[in-house]
């Protein structure tokens, strides 16, 4: 009984930190002015695309915007010639980029990976090779179909390459879509723009004041020095997440992540089916762990035996949020039975994990994410997410378990 007291009392305390860390966060992002300074150097917006035949000529349009304001600034939209079948050589998402790029008259690069095995890892490393120059005075912008990023961004990121900030993420809300989501994909779109602020950026921001707190980066919205990539061995491609693999990399070297304080704007799965399959793969990516710590030992042999330690010690704090991905449904139910049974703990638990929410759903409803409708009706959406959300997880670890390979399957944009 004092174990699941002392439990408890841990969740209450994190729950109650990630409340006041919601509220001041947003205020900071909030009262954030315009950059004042910008660096000269070179930056580099690279847009992995495959079988996006109905996205490439809007993403097209939006990164032709960005490198309208941008300065020193170059685009790359590179494809994986795995598109290309037997029945039809083309691919067909290159083509009809190179078709908007004549039409439009757009300065991009339009490159096509050769590896018949390409995946998003493979093709931004690829396009990586293909830039020339110095890689201490260029900079990285990597996006996904359906990035939408204010143009501040771009000045925003200008003024952190002007101060070596080294890392820079810019974090985003799946709210773009919402109006056209089911009632079922609406209680994703929220939880998982909630978690962006509330687990993603806090994370962050942990690491850069104590430097004991793992993160991963984001492949949308992630802008890196790109000597600072090559030091750390590009994209790792053989995992599931690379972008999760790499961030793991990184906070065990130290290199700290400044978070641009704009939020950028991304689609959820529009189908369940969809977001079954996106969490499904998020959820075998964040089940790597140990296979992260395996891959990059044997490169911290002359390290200082406290980024040796930090390696361990950061693949077991991974392994434990997978876990708890992995149980939180069936936990949050028996801590709600608990409540409703008369536990103290438990009740207040539950008022400092739906208090987490409740800041991020005001604050979406404020900035027009959400329309009144959908915030009376958020609870609703947020429970049906809240016990089934474990589910994609256990399969995913089920099929970890007894040697199944995993299916995975992109989403749909």
């Amino acid at each position: 009984m004092l174990f699941i007291d002392l439990f408890l009392l841990i969740l209450l305390l994190r729950s109650l930190f990630n409340c006041i860390f919601a509220i001041g966060f947003l205020k900071w992002i909030e009262g954030q002015q315009q950059a004042a300074v910008s660096s000269p150097d070179r930056l580099i917006i690279i847009l992995p695309v495959y079988k996006e035949e109905r996205s490439i000529d809007a993403a097209l349009v939006r990164l032709s915007e960005l490198l309208d304001v941008a300065g020193n600034c170059a685009a790359i939209v590179v494809g994986s010639s795995r598109e290309r079948s037997g029945v039809d050589p083309r691919n067909l998402t290159l083509s009809l980029a190179e078709k908007a790029k004549v039409e439009r008259d757009l300065s991009v690069t339009i490159v096509e990976d050769p590896d018949q095995n390409s995946n998003r890892a493979k093709q931004i490393n690829y396009a990586l090779a293909t830039i020339d120059g110095s890689p201490a005075k260029s900079w990285i912008l990597t996006l996904d179909i359906d990035s939408k990023v204010p143009r501040r961004v771009i000045h925003l990121i200008r003024s952190g390459m002007a101060q070596d900030a080294g890392i820079m993420h810019v974090p985003a809300l799946f709210l773009d879509n919402f109006s056209k989501l089911s009632v079922l994909q609406k209680g994703q779109a929220l939880y998982q723009s909630r978690w962006t602020i509330t687990h993603e950026c806090r994370r962050m921001l942990l690491h850069r004041w104590t430097g004991q707190m793992h993160y991963h980066l984001v492949g949308h919205g992630l802008c890196i020095e790109l000597q600072q990539l090559l030091s750390v061995g590009m994209f790792p491609a053989a995992s599931i997440l690379e972008d999760v693999h790499l961030g793991y990399i990184c906070s065990v070297l130290n290199r700290k992540v400044h978070i641009v304080p704009e939020f950028e704007l991304a689609d959820s799965p529009v189908t369940y089916i969809e977001g079954w399959r996106q969490q499904y793969r998020w959820a075998a990516g964040v089940q790597q762990y140990l296979y992260f710590l395996g891959q990059l030992r044997g490169r911290l042999a002359d390290y200082p035996f406290l980024i040796r330690f930090k390696a361990v010690f950061f693949a077991l704090q991974g392994m434990l949020n997978s876990i708890s991905w992995n149980t939180s449904a069936y936990l949050l139910v028996a801590i709600t039975v608990s409540a409703l049974l008369g536990g103290t703990l438990p009740a207040l638990y539950l008022l400092c994990y739906f208090g987490e929410f409740a800041i991020c759903l005001c604050y979406f409803w404020r900035r027009d994410l959400i329309d009144s409708w959908d915030f009376f009706f958020s609870p609703f959406y947020l429970i049906f997410e809240l016990l089934k959300r474990s589910v994609p997880a256990n399969f995913a670890a089920l099929s970890s378990i007894i040697g199944i390979k995993h299916r995975l399957k992109k989403a749909e944009h």
